[in-house]
């Protein structure tokens, strides 16, 4: 059994890479890329992500991707906490 991807890089690589990925959410390959690169998938294209997901057999929900959005954001310094 696969193990559910933990960043959105993963989760586009596992979806079959960037030209994939944008065929199976409908979302440009421009954007697809940048979405790679930036490692962040925007909440409004979440819905059509877990369908996309969901077509090619992995179970993803929208707590797994706000928890890939959580681990992907930097931990505040010490002076941001202060």
């Amino acid at each position: 059994m696969l193990q559910k991807p933990d960043t959105f890089r993963a989760l586009i690589a596992r979806l079959g890479g960037v030209s994939a990925f944008a065929d199976k959410t409908r979302i440009g390959e421009f954007a697809a890329k940048k979405m790679r690169d930036r490692n962040s998938i925007a909440v409004p294209h979440w819905p059509i992500v877990i369908e996309a997901a969901r077509d090619d057999g992995l179970i993803l929900t929208s707590d797994d991707l706000m928890n890939m959005k959580l681990r992907s954001q930097p931990a505040p310094s010490s002076e941001q906490a202060a």
